[in-house]
């Protein structure tokens, strides 16, 4: 009796760690954008979340979306098929695993766990027809895309964006070598890439720039003379509570500018393990009546604190075991609405701030620097919003989502059209 046809491969898959992140935004505007122009994709999730804060971009992949639990009799069985159907392919992606990862043991408890999973996700991107499964970060993610390409033949490709390739280094070259290829925020990072696994790599690796919908965000008129000084000047920062993106720069900054600022007022929104650390470190540097913390915000919110904002500020820092931004999107949101921006000279930053002509870049861990910079902004209104018209420009050629997704669109069709 003849075997029944299996689907057709010519269908996109995405493989996230989780969904929705609030944090995460340049992700969804990516999925929302690819299927906008054309190429339908299935959404598969490692961990779906329970979110206080969703954004409505993100609702309607909460009803389709593929997830799997850790173990189960389904999983456990999918993995007993495959050890009976491709016995070699399937013990030697456990040894490959044990033998790269040993001696790294939180990657290796994590592929122990994530492992069976990506079994189970093989089996049924299998029955589903899917050809080619993208994987944001080149981690996690990433590994269980590995795991899938092995048992399955599926193609796979990357977006590496940060500390998944700076520090968490496990097996990277491995899936590099197995990807059909591998997209990139920065130039920085593909140079990262090709510099630790080789410059044989870097044919596959494509800078794709994470972007915004410049659209959302309405450009702002020159100013006509000096600033008013009796309305307050508000500064705003975006960012997660946490170390690397340096907070307690920006409010030993703010202790150090405030005076020399009539009526400042900054506001931090976002959220993250560090808010009672940051919020002991305000009360004590005395800057609790100036700098506040507004939590986790959605999208809409954040693009109308830009409209209002005055300026834009990011302390982002290097943390000694490498962890550091890549090019955050908050930095391109804040570019495309024309604010005044101020960031580190760190990693890819440089590549969308270029000091003296779309913003100003400052050593990183450098509060007086930061608040000299703010200060120079304060004071020089019609300079500063000509760096912020420039750096919207600046944005609008390089920066922006449909562009940038087109180039992705290009790759991943070729993808499928091979796997045909």
């Amino acid at each position: 009796m003849n075997s029944p046809p299996r689907p057709a491969r010519d269908r996109l898959a995405y493989l996230v760690m989780r969904f929705p992140a609030v944090t995460e935004t340049f992700v969804l505007r990516e999925m929302v954008e690819v299927e906008r122009q054309g190429l339908p994709l299935e959404l598969y999730v490692v961990i779906r979340q329970d979110e206080k804060v969703v954004h409505p971009e993100a609702l309607p992949y909460l009803d389709r979306l593929h997830t799997r639990p850790y173990l189960s009799p389904g999983v456990l069985a999918a993995n007993l098929r495959w050890l009976v159907r491709k016995p070699r392919a399937y013990l030697r992606l456990w040894t490959e695993t044990f033998r790269d990862l040993w001696g790294t043991w939180n990657f290796l408890a994590r592929a122990i766990v994530l492992f069976p999973k990506a079994a189970a996700f093989a089996e049924d991107m299998e029955s589903r027809g899917i050809g080619h499964v993208h994987a944001h970060f080149a981690t996690h993610a990433a590994y269980m895309a590995y795991v899938i390409h092995g048992l399955t033949g599926i193609t796979t490709s990357i977006t590496a964006h940060a500390h998944d390739i700076f520090i968490r280094k496990a097996m990277l070259c491995r899936k590099v070598a197995a990807a059909r290829f591998v997209a990139v925020i920065s130039e920085f990072n593909r140079d990262w890439i090709a510099r630790h696994c080789g410059e044989q790599v870097r044919g596959k690796i494509h800078t794709v720039r994470c972007g915004v919908f410049p659209e959302r965000y309405a450009p702002r008129a020159l100013p006509a003379g000096p600033r008013d000084p009796r309305r307050p000047f508000q500064v705003l920062t975006v960012a997660s509570l946490r170390d690397y993106k340096g907070i307690p720069v920006l409010i030993e900054a703010c202790r150090l500018v405030r005076e020399r600022i009539p009526g400042l007022r900054w506001e931090l929104i976002g959220g993250g393990p560090d808010r009672a650390a940051l919020e002991a470190q305000i009360a004590t540097a005395g800057v609790g009546d100036v700098l506040t913390l507004g939590g986790p915000k959605p999208e809409d919110h954040v693009a109308g604190r830009l409209e209002t904002a005055d300026a834009f500020v990011l302390t982002s820092v290097v943390m000694p075991d490498m962890r550091m931004e890549g090019i955050p999107v908050v930095l391109m949101e804040a570019l495309a609405s024309g604010l005044p921006t101020i960031a580190t000279r760190i990693s890819g930053i440089p590549e969308l701030i270029i000091d003296g002509d779309t913003g100003w870049l400052v050593p990183d861990r450098d509060p007086r620097a930061v608040a000299d910079a703010l200060a120079g902004l304060y004071n020089d209104p019609i300079e500063a919003a000509r760096r912020g018209a420039r750096g919207r420009q600046h944005v609008l050629a390089e920066f922006t989502v449909p562009a940038n997704v087109a180039r992705l669109r290009a790759l991943l069709e070729d993808a499928i059209a091979a796997q045909r």
